[in-house]
């Protein structure tokens, strides 16, 4: 026993000293090697740390490098001949608070050497007999209780005596007593009509919200247009804005736009340098339109002419010209309209062709965009009705 206490404190000391701590020199925008090092110190004062290369036997070998915004800290740890005996690695998310960074790397750094050594042992406690079980007085077995004895019978009852019999005179004859006053019973209500049998059965129904259908009617309209442009046969798309404003019959009509696209820009080099082309375009056209009314609203299927005013501003030259181009072309819209009363919200598209394009040249260079034939619209809009 004594022999066996003895190896338990020598296995104890041998385990509470610590293989030292060695931090790989490195240094971020925060802080290095030196400062990390000395906030481990204050963290786990019983550690060895210091700043260095690996050393022969037993160690615990830190890595600090960036990760990304944050850093990664790797704790190797080495046995007496040199051999990886574990390995664990942290990711340190970026901070713009240096301290609070250090804090954190220094906290993985000791909670991850910690573990690998434990302090002394204490001394063996001397080993106590078991108790003695304690004799349990049995408990008594419940005696039955005892069965309740029987009731005597009851006496019979003694008889009575027969009562003496008397002979009474006859009675003398009382008059009739006169009948009370029936009541008067209460006047029975008029009975109920009866239901007219033509008249339909109720039956169960289930109430359902609908749409309210506006019946058509002559009406002036005013609608204002959001739009996103895609030119079919071009890279360049821009957002765009246009006014509709017209005049409907119940199931026709007549409707005047105009708007302005975003601009878009091409760029190219010459011996003078960049030259850029602003380009933007006006749209105007006449419409005339069919509206199929369903509950709710309306699809409106218009076709129509259109002009197309390109606006082309060039710079980079030593003058910077604004040419106007002119293009006409065909339109053709589709939309579902919901008609809520006098507003009016629609969602459609709107198809623009054009008969031809132009070139877009600045001389010496060449050509350096042109114009689309084809241009698809997605809109939606939000008009109002004037009776």
């Amino acid at each position: 026993m004594r022999r066996l206490a003895v190896l338990l404190c020598a296995s104890g000391i041998a385990r509470a000293e610590a293989p030292p701590v060695v931090i790989a020199p490195f240094k971020t925008r925060c802080f290095d090697a030196a400062q990390l090092a000395e906030r481990v110190r204050l963290s786990v004062p019983e550690l060895a740390v210091r700043v260095g290369g690996a050393q022969a036997g037993a160690s615990q070998s830190v890595r600090v490098a960036p990760d990304g915004n944050g850093l990664s800290v790797q704790v190797v740890a080495r046995n007496q001949a040199g051999k990886i005996v574990g390995t664990e690695r942290r990711a340190v998310p970026g901070n713009d608070d240096c301290p609070t960074l250090l804090d954190t790397a220094a906290l993985i750094v000791a909670r991850a050497a910690t573990p690998l050594h434990a302090l002394k042992p204490a001394a063996p406690r001397p080993e106590r007999p078991p108790p003695k079980p304690e004799r349990i007085a049995e408990a008594p077995e419940p005696k039955p209780a005892p069965e309740p004895k029987p009731a005597p019978p009851a006496p019979p009852p003694e008889p009575k005596p027969a009562p003496p019999v008397v002979v009474a005179p006859p009675p003398e004859p009382k008059p009739a007593p006169a009948e009370p006053p029936k009541p008067k019973l209460a006047q029975e209500p008029p009975p109920a009509p009866r239901a007219d049998s033509r008249a339909p059965a109720p039956s169960a129904s289930v109430s359902t919200v609908s749409l309210p259908r506006t019946p058509p009617r002559r009406h002036a309209e005013l609608e204002l247009a959001a739009a996103w442009a895609f030119q079919l046969d071009s890279s360049p798309s821009a957002p765009s804005g246009e006014l509709h404003a017209g005049y409907a019959w119940p199931r026709a009509g007549l409707i005047v736009r105009a708007g302005v696209d975003g601009d878009w820009t091409r760029t190219t080099q010459s011996n003078a340098g960049a030259i850029t082309l602003d380009v933007r375009r006006l749209p105007f056209g006449v419409e005339a339109h069919v509206d199929v009314r369903v509950r709710g609203g309306a699809f409106r299927f218009a076709l129509g002419p259109n002009v197309a005013l390109w606006l082309v501003r060039t710079q980079g030259l030593p003058r910077s010209p604004l040419t106007t181009v002119v293009e006409a072309g065909l339109t053709a819209r589709i939309a579902y309209r919901l008609e809520l009363g006098r507003v009016v919200l629609s969602i459609g598209a709107v198809l623009d062709t054009e008969f031809n394009a132009h070139f877009l040249d600045v001389h010496g260079v060449g050509t350096i965009a042109k114009t689309p034939y084809v241009q698809l619209s997605p809109y939606v809009a939000f008009g109002t009705q004037i009776f």
